[in-house]
């Protein structure tokens, strides 16, 4: 049972990040493509509720609370106790429907989810680059420890928030030599190509348990 309860929540947790990031301020996700009657909003008639997430999650908030009961059984008396098994009896199929509620769910949104690149790499380069500043501080502790590097990063940081400039202009512009070397640390396709070999292992991983 307890299996049941940690699917049932992971596929929660799915759930809640394609919410929220189908959030309109977001925008990296959508649960479907817009369909005539299907999340429809009877107050907004643009909005677009993601409605298999809704079900998810609300199956991954019973889960909990299914499980507390199930272990309050724990504490029989003797052979046969009072009022535990029968407890049981009653939210043992309780959480099997919440589990499968939550994988169909999970059915929905994987056969639909529309993913937005475009949005996504625009919201990291809105970070102006510090998204990056654990590449920049690797890329400098290459001279010197990574104590002071981190804080250097740190600094540089700071200053491109407060002023509304690039993590990279700001490196270069207080260590000029970095201007050769800083291109590959603020690549989003350095990342995916590093990252690569790393998820094909893991896919592999999926696909064995599977």
């Amino acid at each position: 049972m307890a299996e049941l309860a940690i699917v049932t929540a992971t596929v929660g947790k799915i759930a809640r990040d394609v919410a929220l990031l189908s959030q309109a301020e977001v925008g990296e996700m959508l649960e479907s493509l817009p369909a005539k009657g299907v999340g429809g909003s009877s107050a907004m008639p643009h909005k677009r509720n993601p409605v298999a997430c809704l079900q998810a999650l609300a199956a991954a908030a019973r889960a909990p609370g299914l499980m507390a009961t199930l272990f309050s059984g724990a504490l029989g008396e003797h052979e046969r106790a009072l009022g535990g098994w029968q407890a049981e009896l009653v939210t043992i199929p309780e959480l099997v429907d919440a589990a499968g509620s939550a994988l169909d769910a999970l059915e929905r949104i994987a056969g639909g989810l529309v993913v937005n690149a475009e949005r996504m790499k625009a919201n990291l380069e809105s970070l102006q680059g510090l998204v990056f500043s654990e590449r920049l501080a690797r890329l400098l502790a290459r001279d010197t420890d990574r104590a002071s590097a981190q804080a250097l990063v740190d600094d540089w940081s700071t200053v491109a928030v407060r002023e509304h400039r690039h993590l990279r202009d700001v490196a270069i512009a207080a260590q000029p030599s970095l201007a050769g070397q800083v291109d590959v640390v603020f690549s989003l396709e350095a990342i995916v190509t590093d990252l690569a070999p790393v998820l094909d292992e893991t896919l592999v991983g999926v696909a064995g348990e599977g």
